[in-house]
This record gives structure tokens, C-alpha cells and sequence, in this order.
């Protein structure tokens, strides 16, 4: 039991030797974590902490060593060997030993009352049953305690070794590392701080960057020429961000510039029309039914205008919903061939359906998309112009082709026929309805919807050819 009590209170030294040791590195610590320092101060806190970590690891190995070192040249079994033979009365021994090996002794009797001394100690000590270090002068000496039996009689010693050349020896390294250690914070402190400012500079650029961002100035990027690594990264990824943002505010802005424009015109209109009946039309028949004709039009163009926009803001939303079904896809577009060719009698169409597929998707968005996909060809296609239809399938899509033999489109209007509010450059006389340029973005808008695709070749003279492809699944 007593073994285990000395067990325990062997760990609980140990952990208060490591507890006081690792003062100064918790302090650091919870300095830092306590305080609201700038990163590149963290970061030399950290190394710091770091530095002391191995310092204590080294003062500890510098001791341990020098323990091992004096363990093995302090002659302890001699010691031992000679208190054991040694009698009281054998002064001149005890003498010659001492000046033999360089040591002191002092030996005290069962009332602690020294009998016999050869040391140069000037102050008188009791016997110490426990090896302990002390001081006498310049010199530092290690007292070791022995028993000395006497036929029936027993004494206590104290044999004092010089131990100067070890202590000394310990207090030289120890002074080089706290040099050392003092040098080497002030140069991690300084490399710290210099590699901490050129890593986290893209950060305070990036900071300094967002203060610049406002809603009239979103052309500020940061430098990535400087940045290394995972800052360059944030950098690009910022900067890309940026693009995107930048880019989809100035569609927005285009968005309401073209969507107010587009409802001016109608309200114009019908503002005139009203201010004409108030003034003198309203009595002329000719001109009043003129006017109810236009404002009718007009009213009927704004509320098709409005609709697309709410179709578009909810798809942007993505809150409008697909009504799936399956259905026949060639039965589709043959009500739409009927539909077109009494909308539009002067003009030739002709459907050759390679397959007769059955899809399943929204049936009124896609027959909507392919609606305007057609309506589009009508526009600009002359009159007795022919416009071909055609379903077929490639690899994993049900394909729907529209080819027309129209003016056709400029190399540089193709990236931007599915813009919104895009209008091709064509005179008047080249479009026989109204648009608002919204047609081919609401058919992206449902194409894309069902995961399908829609590309658009085009040749100047000869025409231009929509496809769509839809999933056969």
C-alpha cells in the first residue's frame, strides 16, 4: 500500500514538474486565443509558443544529460563500499579517503550531535537523511547521506562531493539557450511578421477590395500576381465571383432598362389615343373605334409582354413547376403544323418525322417552346418561303429541327439570340408581327428545364436551322 502511495505521489510531482514547465506556453496560448490580435500577430504567437516548446524540451534534456553525465563519473559505489567498512576510530582513513577522492565528511551520532568532521564548512550543519545540493562560497556541493555501523554501535554521515564543474557546466548551456532563445524569438518575431504580411496581404487586399464594392463601382478585383498557393485560390475564386456578380447585375440592369422600355411604347400609345378621345375623338365614330381597336392591341401586346416577364422572374426563382406527362411527341407537332398553316397561308410547311417518340415532359411548356422556335422561322421567312420540320433521334435525345430558308443571322447576333430582350438588326419590312425579343429566351428557359438542349446554325442567303433535343427518358 505504501508502494502505491509513493507511486502517486511520484505522478503528482510529475505532473506539477510539467504543470510549472508549461506556464509560459499555456500563457502565450491563452493570450491569444483572450485577445483580438491581427492574424499576422496569431501567427507569430504561435511559432513563439512553438519555440518555447522545444526550449523547455531542451532544458529538460540539457539536465537529464547532465545528470547521466554526473551519475557516471561520481564514484557512488565506492562511497557505498567505504561507509560500510570504515570505523569511528579510523581517522586517518576517513582522511586519507576524503583527500583520496576529493570529498567531505561529517558524522553525527543517534542524537544528531556531531562526533567528527573534516570539511572546509564554516557553518555547522545537521545530518540530512536525503541527497540534496547547496552553495559554500564559489564552489556547489552535493550531499550525499550513508550509515556507518560501529561493531553495535550506528552513525549517520553526510559525504559532500564537489560537484562545481557539473553545476557550472549546466548554468553555461543553460545561459547559451535563454541567448539563443531571446535571439531566435526576435528573428521569428521579425521573418514572422514579414512572411505573415506577404501571405495575408490578398486577404487585406480582399478586404480593402470589398470596402471599394458598392452598387456603381463593381470593377474592383484584387492583384493575383502577388498571391502564392491557397490565397491565389481565394484570390481567383473572388475574382470569378466577381465576374459573375458584376455580369448578372448588368444583365439585371439591362433586364429593367429593356422591360420598361418595352412597356413605354404600349402605354405612349395608349396614353394617346386616350388624351385624342378626350379632346375631340370620342364624337368622330371613325376615330373612336380606331382608337378602342389600338388601345385593345396594345393592351393585349402589354399583357402577353408582362406574362413572359413573370414566366421568366419565376423561373429565376425556380418556382415554376413541370406538369409531366407522356406523350406523342409527332402528334404535338402536327397540331402546331395546322395551327401555323392557317396563321400563316403563305407560307410552305413541311413535317417529316423520321420516328414517332413518346417523351415524357411538360406537354404546354414544350409545345410553347416549339411554338415560338416556329413562329420565329415564320417571322423571318418570305412569303411562299419553305420551312422544314423534322423529329429524329440521336444517342439519348429526342431531336426537333425547324430549318427555314430566311435572310439568316449574322455570325456575330448568334451568342446573343437567346438574350433577353434581344433584337435581331432586320428592317421592318423583314418581320410581320411585333416582338419583344423574350420568344427565344422562354424557350431556352423550358428546354433547359426538361435537361434538354437547343443549338442554332445559321448561314447568311440561305437560312437558319433551331434544334432541340429533348431526353428519350
Amino acid at each position: 500500500m505504501s508502494r502505491h502511495r509513493q507511486q502517486g505521489n511520484k505522478k503528482t510531482a510529475i505532473e506539477k514538474l510539467f504543470a510549472v514547465l508549461s506556464y509560459p506556453v499555456n500563457a502565450i496560448k491563452n493570450i491569444g486565443l483572450k485577445t483580438r490580435f491581427s492574424i499576422a500577430f496569431r501567427i507569430t504567437l504561435f511559432n513563439i509558443r512553438l519555440l518555447l516548446q522545444y526550449s523547455i524540451f531542451a532544458v529538460f534534456i540539457v539536465i537529464l544529460g547532465i545528470s547521466f553525465v554526473y551519475a557516471k563519473n561520481i564514484p557512488f559505489t565506492r562511497y557505498h563500499e567505504f561507509t560500510q567498512s570504515v570505523r569511528i576510530d579510523e581517522k586517518q582513513r576517513i582522511e586519507d579517503f576524503c583527500l583520496t577522492e576529493n570529498v567531505f565528511i561529517r558524522v553525527y551520532d543517534k542524537k544528531n550531535e556531531l562526533i567528527f568532521d573534516y570539511s572546509v564548512f564554516k557553518e555547522t550543519k545537521q545530518y540530512v537523511p536525503a541527497p540534496y545540493t547547496f552553495r559554500a562560497g564559489e564552489q556547489y556541493y552535493l550531499s550525499l547521506p550513508y550509515i556507518i555501523k560501529d561493531i553495535d554501535k550506528t552513525y549517520h554521515a553526510n559525504l559532500y562531493t564537489d560537484i562545481t564543474f557539473y553545476v557550472l557546466s549546466g548554468f553555461s548551456i543553460l545561459k547559451i539557450l535563454a541567448v539563443s532563445l531571446f535571439v531566435m524569438i526576435g528573428l521569428i518575431g521579425y521573418k514572422s511578421s514579414k512572411v505573415s504580411k506577404s501571405l495575408l496581404s490578398p486577404l487585406q487586399e480582399l478586404s480593402q477590395t470589398l470596402r471599394q464594392i458598392s452598387e456603381s463601382n463593381m470593377t474592383s478585383r484584387i492583384n493575383v500576381s502577388d498571391s502564392k498557393y491557397e490565397l491565389k485560390d481565394i484570390a481567383q475564386s473572388f475574382n470569378q465571383m466577381m465576374d459573375s456578380i458584376e455580369n448578372s447585375y448588368q444583365k439585371q440592369k439591362q433586364f429593367v432598362s429593356d422591360a420598361s422600355h418595352e412597356l413605354r411604347t404600349p402605354i405612349a400609345v395608349i396614353q394617346g389615343y386616350a388624351n385624342m378621345l378626350n379632346r375631340w375623338g370620342k364624337d368622330d365614330p371613325k376615330i373612336l373605334q380606331e382608337s378602342i381597336d389600338a388601345i385593345a392591341e396594345e393592351t393585349e401586346n402589354m399583357k402577353d409582354l408582362v406574362e413572359k416577364l413573370l414566366f421568366i422572374a419565376r423561373s429565376d426563382k425556380a418556382t415554376f413547376q413541370l406538369e409531366k406527362t407522356s406523350f406523342e411527341l409527332c402528334s404535338l407537332v402536327s397540331d402546331l403544323v395546322k395551327e401555323f398553316s392557317f396563321i400563316a397561308p403563305k407560307k410552305q410547311f413541311t413535317f417529316t418525322p423520321v420516328h414517332n417518340p413518346t417523351i415524357y415532359a411538360d406537354k404546354n411548356r414544350i409545345k410553347e417552346a416549339y411554338r415560338i422556335i416556329i413562329d420565329n422561322a415564320v417571322k423571318y421567312t418570305q412569303d411562299n418561303g419553305v420551312i422544314k420540320l423534322s423529329i429524329y433521334q440521336e444517342g439519348q435525345y429526342v431531336c426537333f429541327g425547324v430549318t427555314d430558308n430566311g435572310p439568316g443571322i449574322p455570325k456575330d447576333e448568334l451568342p446573343k439570340i437567346f438574350d433577353r430582350f434581344f433584337s435581331r438588326n432586320r428592317s421592318s419590312k423583314d418581320v410581320e408581327s411585333k416582338s419583344h425579343g423574350l420568344g427565344l429566351a422562354l424557350a431556352k428557359i423550358i428546354i433547359l428545364a426538361h435537361s434538354g438542349k437547343i443549338t442554332v446554325k445559321s448561314l447568311l442567303g440561305q437560312g437558319t436551322e433551331f434544334i432541340i433535343k429533348l431526353p428519350k427518358n
